[in-house]
C-alpha cells in the first residue's frame, strides 16, 4: 500500500493504523515521489491526499491512470477538501473512494478491503 500525504502526522497515524491490521505501508510525502514509488513498487492500493506541494493529488492520479503499468491500482482520496468540485473531479479521474479528514481508521480499513477485495 502506498500512502501519500505531505503531513507527517497523518502519515504516522494512518501508517500505524494500517500496520496494526497487517498492511505493509510505503509512504511518500509529495506527488512526484508518489508517482515514482508507484512505478517502482506497484502497490495494491494508493491512499492519496489532494493538497500537496509540487504535484497535487489530481495530477498524481492523472499520471498513474496514463501509465499502463500502474493504471489499475485502486486509489482512495483522503483529503480535508470536501467540496463537490473536488469530489466530482476525483470521480471523473476514476478513483474508488473519496474520504474526508478527520477520518475513522476502521472506515478506512473497510474501504481498503472493499477496493482490494481483501479481508
Amino acid at each position: 500500500m502506498l500512502l501519500v500525504d505531505d503531513d507527517e502526522s497523518i502519515i504516522k497515524t494512518v501508517s500505524l493504523c494500517l500496520r496494526l491490521k497487517g498492511y505493509k505501508v510505503i509512504a511518500a510525502q509529495d506527488g512526484e515521489h508518489a508517482v515514482i514509488t508507484a512505478h517502482k513498487k506497484v502497490p495494491d492500493v494508493i491512499v492519496l491526499d489532494v493538497a500537496m506541494p509540487g504535484l497535487n493529488g489530481f495530477v498524481v492520479i492523472e499520471k498513474i491512470k496514463q501509465s499502463i503499468h500502474i493504471s489499475n491500482i485502486p486509489i482512495i482520496i483522503l483529503s480535508a477538501y470536501g467540496q463537490e468540485e473536488y469530489r466530482q473531479k476525483a470521480k471523473e479521474l476514476g478513483i474508488e473512494e473519496y474520504m474526508l479528514k478527520p477520518f475513522e481508521p476502521d472506515h478506512l480499513i473497510e474501504v481498503i478491503e472493499k477496493v482490494t477485495g481483501e479481508k
